[in-house]
This record gives structure tokens, C-alpha cells and sequence, in this order.
């Protein structure tokens, strides 16, 4: 029996079975979903992509916002064609089976491979079952709807896996028409370039020998034309119905729904929104009376009040006012960070806020707890490229601690954590063979880090701003319990 859950754990197949594998786990789930209508964020992209095809005929030019990319919505161009073609109402199933693709691709072929490109080590099929089920049980509903934060995590980890195939050509024009894909479906993703193109030049330099020169004008012209082919569409728009000759997302508002001081700056306008709110999350139920669950940061909002409510209209006046506060920022970044790794709920649009959240914290707490295990155990087996990975990794996770934090703002460190746990714990880490001390030492620091993160997020649900939520469902007493909750009589004390 241990031969054969060894043999299983460390059997490797090809990548085509892995992706079919969790597609098929992704589509039975997701086409059982009760979820119908493509809320908030999801229906505009569906809006979007429908108006790609306006007046008789299709255009690029129809598209109109200088707030998303094009991307995203064209590649459900297709759909949306069809279901005008045939007046359809299949629509939102295509959606879940394209999602299910979308998982498919991330977790079930390109995380696990851009893994033992960089780690340099093979995957057996135990392994990478269990990064494919953490991503199932913490994620599985953002899978049916139509939203950017996973199409644009696997375009930029096919940018990053193609990168260290440098310096072939082809790996030149892939890392260059994935990132531009990732940056014109997620605009953040731009932080993200610099730190491929670095990774791109030192991969092809390294591996190249004496003909580095050649091999890196190579690789960066490929990329250099990639890029502009996937950005061409981009720079079409923004200067045909924005007279502006930038070949990147514009982040303008429609209207003066994001203008500071009428500076209209979508980045901008969260970076003030973040001082006052520490989280947001989507209400689609009836158990919440707003649709906009936000979570008031105390802290945030004194230190808003007593420095004269500053508005931040240029870079340089928000990053002033963190160096004239460096410790409150900090703290308040780091309250940020907790939040995006607080995942208290499978999908972005929440139908029922009060719902008890303890059967998805506890367990992510666990996986964060073990991941930073296997990190101190670890880090300093990393080489200077591998760096290079790990921050292009977190880049846009970085760009998005001083906003409004969303758990899935956070993804690519979440799926990060799941890979160290997964893919990154040694095989001789046996529970048998630690010694008994250390594994006293790993199960207290375990229960107190659970504990810890618990505190944590029940102290921020707490500043919810309509309704406090505590992290256990409050429903009302029954009549034993109301008898039980009586005060039992003193007999010394007079009854009239």
C-alpha cells in the first residue's frame, strides 16, 4: 500500500491530462451552479464585449471605456456574436465552461509548470492534485462569471514560464504578447514588465554563452514586435476615442465618478479611497442592506481627520504624506495585506454576507501557516533569478496593498502560498520523523497563528459598515435558551 501512494505521488502524465482533469472537476461544479446572471464588474465586461458590434458591423473602435482594457472583452466577443446570431440563452454556461478553461490552464498546467522551470524539479501527480483542489475549495465560484483577476494571472505566468525559455526566439515573442495580454486585461499587470523584461535579458544572457549580443537582440526584438501586435488595438482606441497617443489603459473614469480635485484617475482615486475603507467586498443577497459591503479602518479615518482630510491628486503628494506618516502607513498596509489574504468567501459576488465563514478561514489560515513554514525553512536556497520570478510574481499584489483590498487583488500571492505548501514541501518532512520537541513547537505555533488571524478578521468584520458580522452566524435564541440565559433567583432578595 505505501508503494502505491508513493508511485501515485511522485507518477508524472502529460500536461493535457492535468488540464482535462481539472476542467472537468471545474465544468460539472460550475454548470450545477445556481449562479445565472453576470453581476457588478462581470455584466459590464459582458456590455463590453457585446458592443464590439454596433450600427450592422463589427469594430474595434466601439470600444469605449478608458477605465478597462480591451482584451478581456473581445475574447468574449465570440459569445456575445453567437448569442445575438441565434438568440440564445446559453450564454452563461459558455461562460463557466470558458472559466473552467481558464482554471484548467492556471492550475492545472501553467502554475505547475512555470514551477519546475524555475524550482528546477519534476511534480508528481500528488502533488499537483493538491494545488488544483486548494485552488477549488478557495476560488471555485469567480469561475462563473466574466472578470479579468484569473484570465490575467495566467497570462502573466505564461509570460514568466515562456521567459525562462530565453533565449529562443519563440520565447521572446510568447513572454511578449502574454504580458501585453495580462497588462490589456489587468492594466496593474504594467508594474510587472519591468521585472520580465530583466528576467527575459538575464535568462538569455545566461544561457546563451558567447553568443549573448545575438541571442538577446533576438529575444527582445520577438518580444518587442509581440507586444506591439497585442498593444496595437490598445494605442487604435486610445486615440481615436480618446485623442490620446498612450498604447496603454488610460484609467479614466466615465464621467466624475473617480476625479480628485478634478484630476480623473482611476489609480488615484483608490489610493485615496484605501485611508478610510480596508476592504470591500460584493453584496448580491438580501441578508446585507448595501450592495457595497465595506469595512471602515478606524485608524485610517483618525489619521484622515487629523492630518485635514488630504485629497492626493498627483503621486507626489500621496507619497509625501507616507513619509510624513511612515508607522501609521505601515500599519495600515499591513492591515491591507492581511485583508487580501482573508478569503472568507469562494467568489467575488457574496449572496449571503452573515453566512458563517470559519470552513473556509480556518483552512486558509492553516495553508498560510504552513507555506510560511516551508518559506523560513527555505528562502535562502533562492538564486538571484529566481528572485526576479518571485517579485514579478507579487508585483501587482504590491500595487494593490494601498487600494480598497479585495481578496482576489491578492491572488497571485495566495496562489504562491499554494504552491510553496504543494509543490515546494520537502518529501523527507514527515510528521514521524520530526522530532517530537519540533512538533510540539509547530502544533502550538500553529493553534496561536489560527487564533491570531481569527482575532484579526473578526476585529475587521466588526467595522463592516452597516451591519457588524461576527465569525460565527447570530441566530435568535431559542426559548430553552432564553430561560437558560435568565438570572437564577436570590433568595435574600425581597420578591415584591
Amino acid at each position: 500500500m505505501n508503494s502505491i501512494r508513493a508511485g501515485f505521488w511522485t507518477r508524472r502524465y502529460r500536461s493535457k491530462w492535468y488540464f482535462v482533469a481539472t476542467f472537468l472537476l471545474y465544468a460539472v461544479y460550475l454548470l450545477t451552479s445556481h449562479f445565472q446572471i453576470q453581476h457588478y464588474d462581470s455584466g459590464y465586461y459582458w456590455m463590453l464585449a457585446q458592443n464590439y458590434y454596433k450600427y450592422d458591423f463589427f469594430s474595434l473602435l466601439h470600444f469605449k471605456s478608458a477605465f478597462r482594457g480591451y482584451l478581456l472583452p473581445l475574447l468574449y466577443y465570440p459569445l456575445a456574436w453567437l448569442e445575438r446570431a441565434t438568440s440564445a440563452t446559453y450564454s452563461n454556461d459558455i461562460i463557466k465552461l470558458l472559466g473552467a478553461a481558464w482554471a484548467a490552464g492556471l492550475f492545472g498546467v501553467v502554475a505547475p509548470k512555470l514551477w519546475e522551470r524555475v524550482a528546477g524539479t519534476s511534480l508528481g501527480t500528488g502533488r499537483r492534485l493538491a494545488f488544483i483542489l486548494l485552488g477549488f475549495w478557495f476560488w471555485r465560484e469567480h469561475f462563473n462569471f466574466l472578470l479579468s483577476d484569473f484570465p490575467s494571472v495566467l497570462m502573466l505566468a505564461s509570460a514568466l514560464l515562456a521567459a525562462t525559455y530565453a533565449p529562443r526566439a519563440w520565447a521572446g515573442a510568447v513572454a511578449g504578447a502574454c504580458i501585453a495580454a495580462a497588462l490589456y486585461i489587468r492594466p496593474l499587470n504594467l508594474i510587472a514588465l519591468p521585472l520580465l523584461l530583466v528576467l527575459l535579458g538575464w535568462q538569455a544572457r545566461r544561457t546563451a554563452g558567447p553568443l549573448a549580443f545575438r541571442s538577446l537582440a533576438t529575444t527582445f526584438g520577438c518580444f518587442a514586435v509581440a507586444f506591439a501586435l497585442v498593444a496595437l488595438p490598445q494605442w487604435l482606441i486610445n486615440r481615436n476615442n480618446f485623442q490620446a497617443s498612450s498604447p496603454f489603459v488610460l484609467g479614466l473614469g466615465d464621467g466624475d465618478e473617480f476625479k480628485i480635485n478634478g484630476v480623473d484617475n482611476l489609480y488615484l482615486f483608490h489610493l485615496n479611497e484605501g485611508i478610510r475603507m480596508q476592504k470591500y467586498e460584493s453584496n448580491v443577497g438580501h441578508d446585507y442592506e448595501k450592495l457595497q459591503v465595506f469595512y471602515r479602518d478606524p485608524s485610517g479615518l483618525a489619521l484622515f481627520e487629523q492630518t485635514g482630510k488630504p485629497m492626493f491628486d498627483t503621486y507626489g503628494k500621496y507619497f509625501r504624506f507616507v513619509a510624513r506618516h511612515p508607522f501609521d502607513m505601515a500599519a495600515l498596509y499591513t492591515r491591507h495585506v492581511f485583508n487580501g489574504l482573508d478569503v472568507l468567501y469562494p467568489g467575488p459576488y457574496i449572496e449571503e454576507v452573515f453566512i458563517p465563514t470559519l470552513p473556509l478561514a480556518v483552512p486558509n489560515y492553516l495553508v498560510l501557516f504552513l507555506a510560511l513554514v516551508v518559506i523560513i525553512g527555505r528562502m535562502g536556497r533562492l538564486r538571484a533569478w529566481q528572485w526576479v520570478v518571485v517579485a514579478a510574481i507579487l508585483a501587482t499584489c504590491a500595487g494593490s496593498v494601498p487600494l480598497v483590498v479585495e481578496p482576489r487583488f491578492f491572488l497571485p500571492l495566495a496562489l504562491l502560498f499554494y504552491a510553496v505548501v504543494c509543490f515546494g514541501w520537502p518529501a523527507d518532512w514527515t510528521w514521524r520523523r520530526t522530532d517530537p520537541g519540533l512538533r510540539s513547537a509547530l502544533t502550538i505555533s500553529g493553534v496561536v497563528w489560527v487564533l491570531l488571524c481569527l482575532t484579526l478578521s473578526a476585529n475587521v468584520q466588526t467595522f463592516q459598515e452597516a451591519k457588524p458580522k461576527t465569525l460565527q452566524r447570530l441566530e435568535p435564541p431559542t426559548p430553552a435558551e432564553l430561560r437558560d440565559l435568565q438570572p437564577e433567583p436570590n433568595p435574600t432578595l425581597p420578591t415584591w
